[in-house]
């Protein structure tokens, strides 16, 4: 989050409306939340969830040890997507994220399960727009609880990667927030 400050703040952008995906979408809300009045909107797209989940963790650490850390990452990585699915979508994210080195793979997992989302949400003033898969990562109601003024839309059978499955539900949705909650 202080990355993308310093970012914003080097290219002279004037409170600019940030979209992330997944650990993206945990990374915005960290930045509206530690630099207040840097960012106009955000657009969270099935952003990584509230730190409530210790025991999911756990699973997945038990997972690396068991089956190794290529195994575990693809095992995630297809079940990011519903069942009726392009299946070369999923090998070509597969083969994506066997890309990143064990170590980092591992880390941003750590990250992630040590978040603290809720206090994020709740240091986040700006308007926001949290887009849900079909499954997501974060519950609206869940998310709704600690920033009551989120609006949130939800695709329509699309996984994780729904701004790839189903860009015109997503841009849509985009547009039309844009449209109603920002000035």
């Amino acid at each position: 989050a202080d990355d993308v400050a310093w970012v914003i703040d080097q290219l002279g952008l004037d409170r600019p409306i940030v979209v992330g995906h997944s650990m993206g979408g945990a990374i915005s809300l960290q930045l509206a939340g530690d630099h207040p009045g840097v960012v106009r909107a955000l657009v969270l797209d099935d952003p990584g969830p509230v730190t409530d989940n210790p025991a999911g963790f756990d699973q997945i650490l038990a997972a690396l040890n068991k089956r190794g850390v290529e195994a575990t990452r693809r095992r995630m990585f297809e079940n990011f997507f519903l069942a009726e699915r392009d299946e070369a979508l999923v090998a070509e994210l597969c083969d994506r994220a066997a890309a990143v080195p064990d170590h980092v793979f591992i880390s941003e997992i750590k990250g992630i399960f040590t978040w603290d989302g809720a206090a994020a949400a709740q240091a986040c003033t700006v308007p926001t727009l949290h887009i849900a898969a079909a499954h997501p990562l974060w519950a609206p109601e869940a998310l709704r609880k600690a920033m009551p003024h989120v609006v949130t839309g939800q695709t329509v059978g699309a996984g994780h990667f729904n701004m790839l499955e189903v860009p015109d539900q997503v841009n849509s949705m985009i547009e039309q927030f844009l449209r109603h909650y920002v000035s």
